[in-house]
């Protein structure tokens, strides 16, 4: 279930959140832990460590970054709202987002460590706020939709539509 769920995430097929939300509902007990071992009801009564696994999956359809590119949403229905709050992408960048409306709002970025950040850009050109100057900047996708800037160590910087 977890490594299916995490691929159709991965992948961006539209059904991802259903097929993850129906999966986990199946297995769900009456105190609301997970029973992901179903087979033949065999020890039906532990919990286990795979449970955890739960939260990485559904981290998969609010941020994924592969290759140092991040994507906010990539396989979250446009049409549930949703917001994530630091979760964590490769080169040390944490990462908060909403979506409302059909829409990515906003984009919040903490370069804990400093260098590249490139996000596929969920809009036409974007606006970026760098949080301690103040200092703001419009950045258009490239080719392949992505922006990217350089960081230094502790910057927040905020992306919003342009």
């Amino acid at each position: 279930m977890i490594m299916l769920s995490v691929a159709r995430a991965r992948l961006s097929m539209p059904d991802a959140w259903l097929f993850m939300k129906n999966a986990m509902l199946a297995r769900q007990k009456p105190n609301g832990a997970l029973n992901l071992n179903t087979i033949g009801g065999f020890n039906s009564f532990g919990h286990y460590t795979e449970q955890f696994a739960c939260s990485g999956a559904i981290a998969e359809l609010l941020l994924q970054s592969v290759d140092d590119i991040v994507r906010v949403f990539p396989a979250w229905p446009a049409t549930r709202d949703a917001r994530f709050k630091s979760l964590r992408a490769q080169g040390g960048f944490l990462i908060s987002a909403e979506q409302a409306d059909e829409k990515v709002t906003q984009v919040e970025v903490l370069s804990t460590v400093g260098g590249i950040f490139s996000l596929v850009s969920p809009w036409p050109s974007a606006e970026v706020r760098w949080l301690r100057t103040g200092r703001t900047q419009t950045l258009t996708p490239d080719a392949k939709g992505i922006v990217a800037l350089v960081t230094k160590p502790g910057d927040k910087i905020h992306f919003t539509p342009q």
